[in-house]
């Protein structure tokens, strides 16, 4: 919300900082600055010097209070306040209302004050090409570098559409509908106060809404941010890109364009002529000579009235009479004057259009005199004769310039043929070289594939020797024969490797074996090792026999060791066991089912044990079940790895009994005939290929051959002798030779039919010039001259054409000011009369039409007051009210004079001081854009200065040489820097005239308004923005990195942030 300066006679108090509550927004506030607060005046009166010496106001140059300006205040603050302080206290009616109005106007004057709006984020989600991009921006200048379609435009467009709204057709709505459109931002307004607004696509108020709530945002939130924008104003002053900045430039140098009417107006103390102005209107409402309106005159003859009133207290018969009379007289002569006054106007518009056409009347009789001059020098062509003359001259000047060029591409075409050289022995030889060429590249393949097979195949037979060499051959000439005396057959060659691979699969299960054995062991040992833990207390009782269980138990271990050592290292039963293994496992398994009869017994004689005890006793029952159960697993792996064994030693005796059929050493084991297979492979596998190799380059041989042997007869058909490795070389330049005798035959027969071409073209030409020549000789003796004199006439005769056209443009000017004459009467006219003396017949027009309209005015007036006397003769009132009324008039009109008088001294002295201080200063918005213009020129250009008025105005640039300057003179470059210069001025004035309007000011936005600059006036550009950007947020889009490099090394407050790159097009 915008805040408002109390009135001026109140005094500015600079205050330092203490914990107090503001008056103008109710926050409690604390800063650690002074700041302004408003207070009333104190009693005793002070001069403006000296409240302006208190204030202590920031000197912006926004703000400075001209010192004339301050003189004068102090001559209107004494009076306004009842004068010095030793004036008396005594002021009249008039005078006390002077002040009050007086202190209205300086109110009204008062500017606002502030923080500059402020952009600090701008979120797109989508908008245009961008789904969801964020863009946070510094409070002074902000360079935003993007590639070309990184969003830099649509950013642009969005800074728009969020202070002015979406519009119904926009060009962004191809990524999402326009429904979908979303613009949210945070700003900072002038209060300093920030607010997050979403704009969208829909009808007011719903198109503008708040963040945080989604409700509309509030009304004076919407008056801040879109009051007295629109598209155009925010995209031509605040938003501009590189095509609109040259644009808006050319239109202000020619007086035109949006901010025209602020660079060409704008001056220093604008608003005291403001205050001048609104004396002077005052004045003039009270008293202006000859102006029956103003207040005094009204006053006066109010008062004049009532005296001729009270003179007559009683209406007389012969005082109707003579009102009649002179009503009737008076009557008669405002007609008489209204119809002079008409006729008056009429002549006095007669004799300004007059004078507004007597320039084009001197055009008209210069014209006329040429005209004349030129009719009197001779005969002329007609029309339809000037134009065949004026064709057949420029006919025949175009038939010797086409003759001279055709004779010239004869003689060239000539000089082509003869230096063209063409042997025909080679072309005679065309079938030969045309078939050696076509099979030159498969001979000379041919050749390469060849000399490429001998190289491999030497490679494949050092990598033969090497494995033979490896496999224990040393002393061999013919690797193959070698190869084919250490072979394997291949039926050996299957069982070896088949020995191998059961190899393999056997000492895989023998492993498997053993560690199932070795598994069962440890489980044994487990499981016994629970069973003694879970053995029976010995407090049991006397009715348990522990000795039955241990003789059991003691013939079931014999008898197990027995069992293992029979199963393991084949031991023989024992005799008292019987006669095989069979009868050891009957007594293992009956001495077994002794044990566990025996357990069954000591389990019935337990019965009346105690529950923890019977399940301790069931829990080592189920131990010893799981300890048998382990150690017949145990022999079933102990059988199963003997048999592994068994089979380990069969396979050795078949190993022994292949390696010895193989003819392979008997200590040869499996990974050694491994490798030795491998080996074998790898030098069968090269055998192969080096027999093919051999093949494939004894294939190739003869197609070399065969081209080496016809190129050797082409060469002794041509009579030369060359060697045959020399062959190949001696072709190619024979083939370069046929094809230029070739190409040269061609080009010769080209050149032959452009000379004769040429030569045809040329006779033709001849035959058409002399037929234009025959025509002008007819129409010269038509006209009785001579061919040389036609020219003559020619002139002559354009001359004529020129001067007629000149008569006719100010004869129809002369034509459209008079359209109720004739051009021979207005010209009658006008020649009968003087400039001077029209002027001066003008003025004496112009001074009696003024007197008769003068005189209408108080005929009128006359006519009306005679004509109200008349009606009130008869019913005059009594002459107490009379002298009351006469009383309170004269009161009036001194009042009047008094106010009259004052306001006149006011105006006097403010237009005295506004003069002075005119005439030492020029326009400011041209004093700035000059000092920018400097900048960003580096001083090549110092200034601009305005020319013309009105709609003829204009600017010119003034050099550092003081020399004026147009665009037209001005590089690309120096011009862009210009029209910056312009606008930047021109939009910081517009800035000041919103902020004083009461209005929030805008942020700005240039898009590639550098891509015309240089290195060097770029960086002086960056300084110049980085310097107004402290005091107004600037965004800066460019593409171009060097200019987003320099930001790093100006002010502070200068920032730049980076677009991501445009997305791949797949």
């Amino acid at each position: 919300m915008v805040k408002r300066r109390p009135p001026l006679r109140w005094l500015l108090i600079p205050t330092a900082c203490w914990p107090r509550r503001d008056r103008w927004s109710g926050a409690a506030a604390r800063s650690t600055r002074s700041y302004w607060t408003f207070r009333p005046p104190s009693r005793r009166r002070l001069s403006t010097q000296n409240w302006l010496r208190r204030s202590q106001r920031p000197p912006t140059p926004s703000r400075k209070i001209l010192t004339p300006f301050a003189r004068f205040l102090e001559t209107c603050a004494d009076s306004a306040s009842g004068g010095s302080l030793g004036t008396p206290r005594s002021i009249s009616m008039p005078t006390r209302r002077w002040c009050r109005w007086f202190s209205e106007q300086v109110d009204a004057l008062t500017r606002t004050w502030g923080l500059n709006m402020r952009l600090n984020s701008i979120h797109l989600q989508p908008y245009g090409a961008l789904s969801d991009s964020v863009l946070k921006l510094g409070d002074g200048l902000t360079v935003v570098h993007g590639l070309n379609e990184a969003g830099k435009s649509t950013l642009l467009y969005a800074y728009a559409d969020l202070l002015c709204g979406i519009p119904r057709q926009t060009p962004m709505a191809f990524l999402a509908p326009r429904p979908r459109i979303r613009i949210q931002a945070s700003v900072t307004l002038d209060n300093g106060s920030t607010v997050k607004v979403i704009r969208t696509s829909k009808n007011a108020p719903n198109d503008l809404l708040d963040a945080a709530t989604s409700n509309p945002v509030a009304p004076e939130v919407r008056r801040a941010l879109m009051h007295a924008l629109d598209h155009n104003s925010v995209m031509t002053r605040f938003g501009l890109d590189h095509h609109r900045l040259v644009t808006g430039g050319r239109e202000l140098m020619e007086g035109q364009g949006t901010l025209a009417y602020i660079v060409f107006e704008a001056r220093s103390g604008t608003d005291v002529r403001t205050l001048v102005n609104r004396l002077e209107d005052r004045a003039a409402s009270l008293y202006t000579p000859r102006r029956s309106t103003s207040d005094l005159v009204r006053a006066n003859h109010s008062r004049d009235e009532l005296d001729g009133k009270l003179k007559e207290t009683m209406a007389t018969a012969e005082a109707v009479e003579a009102a009649a009379a002179r009503r009737t007289q008076v009557e008669a002569d405002l007609e008489q004057r209204r119809l002079e006054a008409a006729h008056l106007q009429s002549e006095h518009a007669r004799l300004t259009q007059l004078l507004d056409s007597w320039p084009y009347w001197e055009q008209y009789r210069a014209r006329r005199d040429e005209l004349m001059q030129v009719e009197a020098s001779g005969p002329r062509l007609s029309s339809n004769e000037l134009r065949t003359v004026t064709e057949s001259f420029a006919r025949l000047d175009e038939i010797d310039s086409e003759i001279r060029t055709e004779t010239t591409t004869a003689e060239i075409a000539q000089q082509e043929r003869s230096g063209l050289a063409v042997d025909e022995n080679l072309l005679a030889e065309q079938p030969a070289i045309d078939t050696l060429g076509r099979d030159k590249a498969g001979a000379e393949t041919s050749r390469l594939r060849a000399t490429q097979l001998s190289g491999q195949a030497a490679g494949v037979g050092g990598e033969l020797t090497e494995l033979l060499r490896r496999l224990g051959l040393h002393d061999f000439d013919e690797p193959l024969a070698a190869l084919a005396s250490i072979a394997v057959a291949d039926d050996r060659l299957a069982d070896l490797t088949s020995l191998a691979d059961e190899y393999d699969r056997l000492v895989g299960d023998l492993h498997q074996a053993q560690e199932a054995v070795n598994e069962a062991n440890a489980q044994v040992q487990a499981a016994e090792r629970e069973v003694e833990t879970n053995s029976v207390p010995s407090e049991l009782g006397e009715e348990v026999d522990p000795a039955g269980v241990a003789s059991a138990r003691q013939r079931r271990d014999v008898l197990w060791h027995q069992v293992r050592y029979t199963w393991l290292d084949g031991a023989a039963v024992p005799i008292e066991i019987g006669p095989g293994p069979d009868d050891l496992a009957d007594r293992y398994e009956a001495s077994v089912g002794d044990v566990d009869s025996a357990a069954d017994d000591l389990l019935d004689e337990a019965g009346q044990l105690s529950d923890a005890q019977r399940k301790r006793i069931a829990t080592m029952a189920a131990g010893k079940a799981t300890v048998n159960e382990r150690r017949r697993a145990l022999g079933r792996d102990e059988q199963s790895l003997a048999e592994v064994k068994q089979l380990m030693k069969q396979w050795r005796t078949t190993w022994d009994g292949a390696t010895d059929a193989a003819g392979l050493p008997s200590a040869l084991g499996v990974a050694g005939w491994r490798e030795r297979a491998r080996l074998l492979s790898d030098a069968a596998s090269d055998a192969e290929n080096l027999r093919t190799l051999e093949r494939e380059r004894v294939e190739n041989a003869p197609l070399a051959a065969a081209w080496d042997g016809a190129a050797a007869a082409l060469a002794a058909r041509l009579g030369q002798s060359v060697e045959a490795d020399r062959l190949v070389a001696w072709f190619d330049k024979a083939q370069v030779e046929y094809e230029r005798s070739k190409s040269n035959q061609k080009a010769a027969e080209v050149h032959r039919k452009n000379q004769s071409k040429a030569m045809q073209r040329a006779a033709q030409l001849r035959a058409e010039s002399s037929t234009f020549e025959e025509s002008l000789d007819q129409l010269a003796a038509e006209n009785g001259v001579d061919r040389g004199e036609l020219y003559v006439l020619v002139e002559r005769t354009k001359l004529y054409v020129k001067a007629v056209a000149a008569l006719d443009g100010p004869a129809g000017q002369l034509r459209a000011r008079h359209p109720e004459a004739t051009l021979d009467e207005l010209t009658e006219e006008l020649a009968s009369r003087d400039r001077e003396q029209l002027g001066v017949d003008l003025d004496a027009t112009k001074d009696a039409l003024s007197e008769a309209d003068d005189a209408v005015t108080s005929t009128h007036e006359d006519a009306i007051f005679a004509k109200n006397v008349l009606a009130e003769l008869a019913g005059r009132t009594g002459a107490d009210e009379l002298q009351q009324e006469l009383s309170q008039a004269t009161a009036q009109v001194l009042d009047i004079v008094e106010d009259c008088v004052t306001t006149r001294l006011m105006h006097h002295l403010l237009t005295q001081e506004l003069r002075t201080y005119l005439e030492s200063h020029r326009n400011p918005v041209l004093e700035r854009a000059g000092s920018y213009l400097k900048r960003l020129t580096q001083g090549r250009f110092v200034g601009l200065r305005a020319e013309g008025e009105s709609t003829d105005r204009s600017l010119v640039v003034v050099g550092a040489d003081d020399v004026d300057y147009e665009t037209t003179a001005l590089s690309e470059g120096t011009a862009s820097q210009l029209y910056l210069a312009l606008s930047l001025a021109g939009v910081l004035e517009v800035e000041h005239e919103r902020r004083d309007a009461g209005l929030e000011t805008v942020p700005i936005m240039l898009d590639d308004v550098l891509m015309a600059f240089d290195d060097e006036r770029a960086a002086s550009a960056l300084d110049l923005l980085a310097e107004i950007g402290e005091e107004q947020q600037i965004v800066l889009f460019t593409h171009h990195a060097a200019v987003k490099d320099r930001v790093a090394s100006i002010a502070e407050t200068a920032s730049a942030i980076s677009l991501a790159a445009p997305a791949v097009l797949v």
